[in-house]
């Protein structure tokens, strides 16, 4: 069974765990059939609070098809809510699709009905610029 490592890298407002904690919702197992909030997101970095990323995430994908896609969203679970979740972007239309050809997956949050984006760092330039080895020169 083929599986891959995937990380998921995302700006995110400053300030939005205040709100709830940010995670990662999708069509698949691993991300939870949309309902179960399995992948959670952190803050690996003090000095920059609008950067957040997932722990590295073993996918199987060797139960899809060529034409099937892992679709995604993130999101907020608020507490205290009855479990409330609020999806990033409107609808459907704003499910996100998984690259598989690359580990890292790199996102801004999509605003939605609640005005979330007030972003004005550069995290994942920084994240990018550091990973850089001799033997990924290409893939970065």
């Amino acid at each position: 069974m083929e599986k891959n490592i995937f990380t998921f890298h995302i700006h995110l407002p400053e300030g939005i765990e205040r709100v709830g904690q940010p995670i990662i919702l999708g069509n698949i197992k691993e991300l939870g059939f949309w309902e179960n909030p399995i992948v959670k997101l952190h803050q690996p970095f003090l000095e920059n609070s609008t950067y957040w990323r997932s722990e590295k995430i073993s996918i199987s994908l060797s139960n899809f098809f060529e034409n099937d896609d892992i679709k995604y969203r993130f999101a907020i679970q608020v507490p205290n809510k009855r479990e409330k979740i609020i999806f990033e972007g409107n609808d459907d239309k704003d499910n996100r699709i998984l690259d598989i050809e690359r580990e890292n997956q790199f996102a801004i949050w999509k605003d939605n009905v609640i005005t979330l984006n007030n972003i004005q760092d550069y995290a994942f330039v920084d994240f990018i610029f550091n990973s850089i080895t001799s033997y990924n020169l290409r893939d970065k």
